[in-house]
């Protein structure tokens, strides 16, 4: 099961963000979301001085995987070498920021770590994350891609203030506690404990 069943149509002479909007031009809610989710990352990126060009190109693909049908994701992962976990078998919507990762270095030829570990982690997040995973990661939660405003929006406002790993702490807690997970990722309750100690 390889990437060129799926026909993504990317071209080399256009920006990611080109290519973005026209891969996912028939998904126009999730091509909704990643540009909220760029918006976003572009001005936590100002805010915490990181580099703007690699938020943005991590933001426009943290899900174009949704070209990939999500009964595909699991077996793609596999035949592209990457082990899935139990947790990730129970609930495989968990994986879908491999897949994106996968299509990131492969169709889209990125090759800088900084951009695929963010596109990579954008879910669960991971231990010792970057300025960039951070950026990444709160951005997708504050523009999620459901109605309305997130119930934890003003929360990660207020912590942003602090810090991103303050905010990134405080998403993690407020999904455990308020049963919003189906089932807790080892990342997600990895990178809980590593912010605890660095806040705590």
């Amino acid at each position: 099961m390889n990437l060129e069943k799926y026909n993504i149509n990317y071209n080399a002479d256009l920006s990611v963000a080109e290519n973005c909007k026209n891969i996912l031009k028939n998904k126009p809610e999730t091509l909704a979301h990643v540009l909220n989710v760029a918006d976003t990352g572009v001005k936590l990126a100002e805010k915490f001085n990181a580099d703007i060009e690699k938020v943005r190109t991590a933001c426009y693909l943290h899900d174009i995987c949704a070209v990939v049908p999500r009964s595909d994701h699991i077996n793609l992962c596999r035949e592209h070498g990457l082990p899935i976990l139990p947790e990730e078998e129970q609930a495989p919507l968990l994986i879908h920021q491999k897949v994106s990762e996968i299509i990131a270095r492969d169709i889209f030829n990125i090759k800088d770590d900084e951009i695929l570990s963010a596109v990579d982690c954008h879910t669960t997040l991971k231990v010792n994350p970057s300025v960039i995973d951070m950026i990444v990661f709160i951005s997708d939660k504050l523009s999620w891609d459901r109605q309305g405003t997130p119930p934890f929006f003003d929360i990660l406002e207020s912590a942003l203030e602090h810090s991103l790993e303050r905010a990134c702490l405080e998403y993690i807690n407020y999904i455990f506690y308020n049963n919003m997970i189906i089932i807790p990722h080892p990342e997600s309750v990895s990178a809980k404990k590593y912010l605890e100690s660095k806040i705590l």
